[in-house]
């Protein structure tokens, strides 16, 4: 049951652009006391070069200056990369942004370095400037600035990657794929499915559970679910999928105890546990919110102020191959519960299934509404929802991509100004099949 919260504090820490900083500085730090300790088993080695004092303390303060320079101008150019994409992509990316894994180590390896040579001029300034001690204190201040070169001329050409357009929409593609691609996995993430058949979410013995905070639920933690249900033998219906909003007079699940009795509050405030309600969504259980990512960039290109509508093309493209994948390789809905990995509480705990038309409204509607007037997009959009018809596995799904098409054919009916513009857009809704 706590191997789910591990990993879940685990990812966070990760995520932060705090943790790896600090954990170079610590590094760093250990790295001066190692030297004042195994320093004295140099001290009787003639033939190693043994560099002065004066000289380590120069190189360490020159290089901690500049190391303390380079962070704060990396932390700088950062903002105005976040400040670019909020306007360019949208707000909700910068968590992704702020993640970014070249960007954390470039900061560890500037912010560990200062780190280092403040220690270490410190050090030899108390005296502790033994022979061995001056060698391993020296060779460390080495490569630290050598570490600190490499990660910053990658760091240099990253960013200027990083401040393209097209650069910021490849990255939400690629976290949405792989998104897509666990919910394909297990569509209920090792538990069970809720069918469309299940009754109501109200009833005899039925307890609401109920947030504490106002947010988004980003996380359930299925491990440590499954594992309370099956302890105290209780059935638990999830009434949302993790990326809705909730507050404290939203239920997230109605939990019914097998021999009827009472849910206490020590129980209600382990199950309240299991769900993590956060200020941001994540991708690890939201496959819809790298959709809407796409979905709102594109929606920003065609605002009059920017008017770009080859930007919302791209971000089309880019759902196109994530819609045509997901009906093309559909998740089972009659996936049993993994019981193996999670226990046999997994069987008890259902959650609500993700409709295509869900996805599709969430994916394509807006960009249909704003790009209505642009035959480009309209008509572009039209043969997207006609690459998922003709790619769905099962009849159901086309349909619901037939009923979208007609929906944003009749906003670019609507909005198109000239008849040549409306006869492209009603040429390419009759191409769906």
């Amino acid at each position: 049951m706590m191997e789910g919260l591990r990993q879940r504090i685990w990812t966070r820490l990760r995520q932060t652009l705090w943790f790896q900083p600090a954990l170079a500085s610590a590094l760093a730090g250990f790295w001066v006391v190692l030297a004042i300790i195994g320093g004295p088993l140099l001290s009787g080695m003639d033939d190693l070069p043994i560099p002065d004092k004066d000289t380590i303390v120069e190189l360490l303060k020159m290089g901690g200056g500049s190391l303390l320079t380079i962070a704060t101008v990396t932390l700088s150019v950062l903002m105005v990369v976040l400040n670019a994409a909020a306007g360019q992509a949208s707000p909700r990316a910068l968590p992704g942004l702020m993640s970014d894994r070249m960007t954390h180590r470039a900061l560890a390896a500037f912010i560990g370095g200062f780190v280092y040579a403040v220690t270490g001029v410190v050090v030899l300034g108390l005296g502790r400037d033994g022979d061995g001690a001056r060698l391993l204190i020296g060779a460390g201040g080495l490569l630290t600035l050598c570490l600190a070169l490499y990660r910053m001329v990658l760091w240099f050409h990253h960013i200027a990657d990083l401040l393209k357009l097209s650069s910021m929409i490849d990255r939400i593609f690629r976290t949405g794929d792989q998104a897509i691609e666990t919910y394909r996995a297990s569509p209920a993430y090792g538990l069970r499915l809720r069918p469309a058949a299940m009754p109501a979410l109200s009833g005899p013995g039925l307890v609401p559970l109920y947030p504490r905070l106002t947010g988004h639920l980003r996380l359930i933690d299925v491990a440590r679910l499954a594992g309370t249900a099956e302890a105290h033998r209780l059935s638990v219906i999830i009434c949302h999928r993790p990326g809705t909003a909730m507050h404290p007079q939203k239920p997230m699940a109605m939990i019914r105890a097998h021999d009827g009795r009472p849910i206490d509050d020590a129980l209600r405030n382990i199950l309240i546990g299991c769900f993590d309600i956060g200020r941001d969504r994540t991708e690890e259980q939201d496959p819809l919110l790298c959709l809407e990512l796409l979905c709102e960039t594109a929606c920003r290109a065609l605002s009059p102020g920017i008017n770009d509508p080859e930007t919302a093309i791209i971000c089309l493209d880019r759902l196109e191959s994530l819609l045509t994948g997901l009906v093309a390789r559909p998740a089972d809905a009659d996936a049993p519960a993994d019981t193996e990995r999670l226990g046999p509480g997994a069987a008890h705990v259902v959650l609500p299934p993700l409709p295509l038309d869900l996805v599709l409204d969430r994916a394509l509607m807006r960009i249909a509404r704003c790009g209505a007037d642009a035959v480009e997009v309209s008509c572009h959009l039209l043969q997207v929802l006609e690459a998922i018809v003709r790619n769905a596995q099962n009849e159901a799904d086309a349909d619901v991509a037939r009923a979208a098409a007609i929906r944003a054919h009749a906003h670019a009916a609507a909005a198109l100004a000239t008849v040549h513009d409306r006869d492209r857009a009603d040429t390419a809704l009759a191409a769906i099949p």
